[in-house]
């Protein structure tokens, strides 16, 4: 019972600090939201949510070669294959890296998991735009 207390609180733990990394990148607090993901993947080096997020920060500082280090780390963590989530987090790191078409198959697979994902279906038109694909978008 010990173990599963200790795995729940660092799972709440990690959920928190993403939270809190998410709400200061928002802001463009971006050092500080690095920060916060750095200490998620203390806890967890295989969250790939915070590995794009992380990527994302150093992108908007300019720190380019970072940001791609990052991105490229959440394409080499595997995804869940029934995961909608998983799928369009590796999209997201593609797009950053400009990788478009493979970018879309990732929120079709999401979008065969999950039909209804409001993200899969934002983050595809996006993409569909940065492809100048506008009729698709």
């Amino acid at each position: 019972m010990e173990e599963f207390e200790i795995m729940s609180s660092q799972k709440k733990t990690v959920e928190e600090l993403l939270k809190e990394g998410e709400s200061l990148l928002k802001m463009g607090r971006y050092e500080e939201a690095i920060k916060c993901f750095d200490r998620v993947l203390e806890i967890d080096p295989e969250n790939a949510h915070a590995w794009l997020d992380r990527g994302i920060a150093f992108r908007e500082l300019g720190r380019n070669e970072e940001a791609r280090r990052c991105f490229n780390k959440v394409l080499e963590i595997e995804v869940d294959p029934k995961d909608a989530e998983g799928w369009i987090v590796r999209g997201r790191a593609l797009g950053n890296l400009e990788r478009y078409e493979e970018e879309l198959e990732c929120y079709n697979k999401a979008l065969e998991i999950d039909p209804r994902n409001a993200d899969a279906w934002f983050y595809k038109g996006i993409t569909f735009q940065d492809l100048e694909r506008y009729e698709e978008a």
